[in-house]
């Protein structure tokens, strides 16, 4: 909602006094049961809004969802700014469950009851003088359909249905209660037929058993307009799935991706089903991926993404260059999906879309921990090569970073060394102070594992080191430089065994004329380095130090067990 929290609400019945939470009167406190309708029944300008009961208030809010980045937002319709969707003037009157109905109304189940609060919440003294029971017999559902059409007393209302044409049973008509004292006289008033109606609607509109009703009835409910039906029949499809794989039928589920006009709900639950259906057998159809991917609604792009995951697993690359034109998709949900699915590619054959994805959009979070789910120890390596290979210039330190410390966390200690020097490389008299901290956080991870060996053995890599270090060293030196700067240069240096904290040179960095953040950084080194001496030092020194100083040694040593004491 673009109103978070508890948000005003706009109830027709008298306010009654609260025994906690007193300035949420008139504000969501109960909020239950919410729900998107999905049906066309109503009218067109509910279809896919949220319901939400909120019993304590006796009412029933709408909100208007529309696409928002990854999700969706909510906002109140433009004629119930200041009312509800339905509220009713009666204070028993307690709406806890809403549905879309297989026959496209909205049923609203009321609880109905005097008091809707638990007991906990009540104090004793009120408890005493109410009776919390009251009402416990009662309770209502509410069928609501569009103004026009009624389902009171005395009218005969024919239900909408979305059943094929063949199955007449589909249409029921309701009477009055007074008129229906039992089946026999059901059978009086509609002479017969309506028997039949009557037990299909209790047993779920169909004739037959679930395990009896035909796969072809099934199929062709999945492609009705409304949810319910969709969802009733692909849960069924899934029970009776070995013999759903192999009837003729099946094969008509996905027929309206290739309609002239089609339906983006439907077009997404047949995926779904198929996805499904076929959970281990690559029969996807390459030109249905194709119809869903130029689909002009993200959900149904998001939907052919992950039905071809399938294929993704065996390699096809017909498959994956199709998804890879949703790599610059304009709809972010769809984004994040081509890189979470691209998690499914067999072996290394989604690497470079991975990795030029992950660099693409490096700035956005999301976007970013979700490449990041991706990355295995097979396509690691081509994701590193792909995030390596660009100019010095357009270098991301912090995702290549990452990136090389996952490679050493997943034992591709022969994929780190290339990419690490070019990372290395990229250290020069211009480097900004993120450059100096992020490759070397990248290092202090990366040399502290299991490739640390073979790394201290390569003669190419410690050569561009040492050239980094002396570079850092200079900088440091620099004490018309910018003191941030000069602070990352010397965490670096650091890491790459450029200074000695033991050193004289190393301990006129803690003199009172060195900046602050550079007195810091070199406090962080002597405590890192563990040496009693250097550490006996500090602490001698530590009333000549500023505040922040002073407060960064004591914080260091009391957090390291041997330098409690």
């Amino acid at each position: 909602s673009v109103i978070p929290g508890a948000a005003p609400v706009y109830p027709t019945s008298r306010t009654l006094a609260r025994f906690n939470d007193f300035s949420f009167a008139n504000r969501f406190t109960s909020a239950c049961s919410t729900m998107i309708y999905r049906d066309h029944y109503l009218g067109d300008q509910y279809y896919g809004n949220a319901f939400t009961s909120e019993p304590v208030h006796n009412l029933v809010s709408r909100l208007v969802m529309t696409r928002d980045g990854y999700g969706f937002k909510g906002e109140r319709a433009p004629d119930e700014q200041e009312s509800e969707f339905l509220a009713s003037s009666d204070n028993w009157f307690r709406p806890t469950l809403i549905r879309t109905g297989p026959d496209g109304a909205l049923w609203v189940a009321d609880m109905y009851r005097a008091a809707i609060e638990h007991p906990e919440w009540i104090p004793p003294e009120y408890q005493r003088k109410m009776n919390l029971y009251a009402g416990n017999d009662r309770g209502r559902i509410y069928r609501i359909v569009p103004v026009g059409e009624y389902c009171g007393e005395n009218v005969a209302v024919t239900l909408r249905r979305d059943e094929p044409t063949t199955a007449p049973h589909d249409s029921i008509t309701l009477v009055d209660e007074s008129q229906v004292a039992d089946q026999a006289n059901v059978a009086l008033v509609d002479e017969g037929e309506n028997v039949g109606a009557h037990h299909a609607e209790r047993e779920g509109y169909f004739d037959e058993p679930w395990n009896e009703i035909p796969i072809a009835d099934l199929v062709k409910r999945l492609e009705s307009s409304n949810g319910w039906w969709r969802d009733t029949a692909q849960r069924i499809l899934m029970h009776r799935k070995q013999e759903a794989q192999t009837h003729p039928s099946s094969c008509l589920i996905g027929r309206e991706v290739q309609s002239r006009k089609p339906r983006a709900a439907v077009v997404v639950q047949a995926l779904h089903a198929m996805f499904i259906l076929w959970d281990q057998e690559p029969v996807a159809d390459l030109l249905l991926i194709e119809r869903a991917v130029s689909s002009s609604n993200a959900q149904v792009r998001c939907s052919a993404t992950k039905f071809a995951e399938r294929l993704f697993r065996n390699g096809d690359p017909e498959a994956r260059e199709l998804i890879t034109t949703l790599a610059d998709d304009s709809d972010l949900s769809v984004r994040l999906q081509v890189l979470l699915s691209l998690g499914e590619a067999k072996g290394d054959s989604g690497a470079a879309l991975l990795g030029k994805m992950l660099c693409e959009n490096s700035d956005d979070e999301f976007l970013q921990n979700a490449g990041l789910t991706s990355l295995t120890p097979d396509n690691i390596s081509g994701v590193l090569n792909e995030a390596i290979n660009v100019p010095a210039d357009e270098l991301n330190e912090e995702l290549i970073g990452i990136l090389l410390s996952q490679a050493a966390a997943m034992g591709k200690g022969d994929s780190i060394a290339e990419p690490l020097m070019r990372l290395v490389k990229s250290i020069n008299a211009e480097a900004p102070a993120s450059r100096f901290d992020l490759t070397g956080e990248t290092l202090r991870k990366v040399l502290s594992g299991n490739t640390s060996t073979k790394l201290k053995l390569d003669s190419g890599f410690q050569s561009a080191l040492n050239d980094s270090g002396r570079i850092a060293m200079t900088i440091i030196q620099n004490t018309s430089a910018d003191p941030n700067r000069r602070a990352s240069a010397l965490r670096f240096a650091e890491v790459a065994g450029a200074v000695d904290s033991t050193s004289e040179g190393f301990a006129e960095l803690l003199e009172p004329q060195t900046p602050t953040a550079l007195q810091i950084a070199a406090v962080n080194i002597i405590v890192r380095s563990g040496n009693a001496a250097t550490i006996k030092h500090l602490l001698a020194l530590l009333n000549h130090f500023s505040p922040a100083v002073r407060s960064e040694v004591l914080t260091l040593l009391l957090q390291r067990e041997s330098t409690i004491d």
